[in-house]
């Protein structure tokens, strides 16, 4: 189904919404105050390369690679401009971008082209490497921490709920801070998995 069929139907709407918001609450988070990232700029990354490509790129990836890349866009060597570091190698940097929509695009289109072209989300986590057979990031462990992260994104945003401004809602919200303390609290004594909700929760994020 490509762009026109998805848009002539409302589909289309409806998924790059979702994607934004959903991206936008994980980003929303106390440890990524700064982030000059937006959900809003990846929606309109995912949905930019999906009308090129026909493809769309998870968002748990995209999320999960800008924080091991950068932290959300807030480290590194130009992180609010290029955050998946694009063209940026151990011996130094051979691309860069004047905003950040522009770095984050270039992230999507070329995970799109070169990286996800043949694979499947699945295979890149078994071996990150493009069609070429060149590596992502240098570091061997890369595959697995991202699965791990990726599977972390993944209970996160389906333990919480889109925020309301509602006073019905504002439990949600609570929920929410709730979730963040405990995983905090968690993180800072050092444990692997705490209790939260009846439910045992792996602290995974690096």
């Amino acid at each position: 189904m490509d762009l026109e069929e998805l848009t002539s139907n409302g589909k289309a709407e409806k998924i790059f919404k979702d994607y934004g918001e959903k991206a936008q609450q994980y980003l929303n988070r106390d440890v990524f105050i700064g982030t000059p990232i937006t959900g809003e700029m990846l929606a309109k990354a995912a949905r930019d390369t999906y009308a090129k490509t026909g493809k769309i790129i998870p968002l748990n990836l995209a999320l999960s690679q800008a924080q091991f890349e950068s932290a959300m866009g807030m480290k590194g060597r130009s992180p609010q401009t290029n955050p998946y570091n694009v063209g940026e190698f151990d011996e130094g940097t051979k691309q860069t971008f004047e905003t950040t929509q522009e770095g984050v695009s270039a992230y999507y289109d070329l995970m799109a082209k070169d990286y996800l072209n043949d694979k499947s989300p699945d295979d890149l986590l078994k071996n990150f490497v493009n069609k070429d057979g060149n590596r992502y990031a240098s570091n061997k462990g890369y595959e697995k921490g991202l699965k791990e992260q990726m599977g972390y994104i993944d209970r996160y945003l389906g333990e919480t709920k889109k925020p309301s401004s509602s006073l019905a809602d504002l439990s949600t919200v609570n929920k929410q801070s709730d979730f963040d303390k405990a995983f905090g609290e968690a993180r800072k004594a050092g444990l692997k998995e705490f209790d939260y909700n009846g439910r045992k929760i792996k602290v995974e994020m690096k």
